[in-house]
This record gives structure tokens, C-alpha cells and sequence, in this order.
């Protein structure tokens, strides 16, 4: 049996009853609990998101002497000599 026709109803309760299912089950990660998973997937078939691709950002170092000179702190403790 490759495809169901089912009613929009139809396909509902079934969905409810395949959740409350894997809700319930003792070991959720067994090999049936996953199959009643896949079945459900099917069911609420979506189409996928498309993935968000952001900006690539290129980080270089800034040139020489764009940056302010940062005077140096002395170490605060015991003067030597």
C-alpha cells in the first residue's frame, strides 16, 4: 500500500493517536517508537524552511597604525634597587 486517502479528519485523529502513542511509550528510542515517529513526520509533511545563509564576514587585522598608541601601566610592588 503506497498511498492513504485519507480525509483531512481523518488524517487529524490519526495524528493525535500517533502522538499520544509515542507520548506513552515505555522506550521511546525503540526501533517501533521511531517508526511511529517517521509515520507522523509524514502526516504533517511540510515543506522544509530554507536554510538562512548569513554574510560571510572576513576578519582581517587592522592596518598599521590605525589604532591609538595605549600608554603603558606601571606594575604597582616593590621598587627594586
Amino acid at each position: 500500500m503506497k498511498n492513504l486517502d485519507l480525509t483531512d479528519e481523518e488524517e487529524a485523529v490519526l495524528a493525535v493517536e500517533l502522538v499520544q502513542l509515542i507520548s506513552r511509550a515505555k522506550y521511546p528510542f525503540s526501533d517501533r517508537v521511531r517508526t511511529l515517529g517517521a509515520v507522523l513526520n509524514k502526516l504533517r509533511s511540510e515543506p522544509a524552511p530554507e536554510p538562512l545563509s548569513p554574510e560571510l564576514r572576513v576578519y582581517e587585522p587592522p592596518p598599521q597604525g590605525a589604532l591609538p598608541e595605549t600608554p603603558r601601566l606601571r606594575r604597582r610592588g616593590k621598587a627594586n634597587g
